[in-house]
């Protein structure tokens, strides 16, 4: 065997170990996520993806809907409405047994970040909490994770919600 096949042989006995210790490595941290020690590979790639988007989410903040944007308005739904919505929020928390699919729904309901923005405003009066935080809290097994990054994602791809307003 000459020098040349040798380092070749080198090289897949380097790659080849890297992608066993790898798999050994991914394995054994999801073992240890089963029994409630740390978190899976999955669960790391969700709360990454969360804080990437968590920073973009400007249509939580209950001051977004009352930006002043000249010759348009925010579009809002009605107050019942929003209380309801509001109610099924937090509602979809319980002590025994949560429900992201019903948080879920009403963010999906939802046409514009202006709308998401009015609901934060108004779940800060009457929570005294921030919503986003609430959620992010709030949700926090591997499958609500998922969700709250759904409804993240739903929210940033909305459209504005500041349409002109008809004199």
């Amino acid at each position: 065997m000459n020098k040349n096949q040798q380092i070749i042989l080198g090289l897949i006995g380097l790659v080849l170990i890297f992608v066993i210790f790898k798999g050994l490595r991914d394995s054994l941290k999801n073992m240890f996520a089963t029994v409630g020690l740390g978190t899976s590979i999955s669960e790391d790639k969700t709360e990454a993806q969360i804080e990437k988007t968590e920073k973009k989410a400007d249509e939580f903040s209950p001051l977004y809907w009352q930006k002043k944007v000249k010759g348009k308005g925010a579009s809002l739904i009605k107050q019942a409405t929003t209380d309801e919505y509001i109610q099924t929020i937090y509602d979809g928390i319980g002590f025994f047994k949560d429900s992201p699919e019903q948080i879920l729904g009403v963010f999906r309901k939802l046409k514009y970040k202006t709308q998401v923005s009015w609901i934060a405003d108004n779940w800060q009066k009457k929570h005294k909490s921030d919503l986003q935080a609430w959620l992010s809290d709030r949700l926090d097994t591997e499958s609500q994770r998922e969700a709250y990054l759904q409804i993240l994602s739903i929210t940033k791809n909305l459209p504005t919600g500041f349409l002109t307003q008809i004199k």
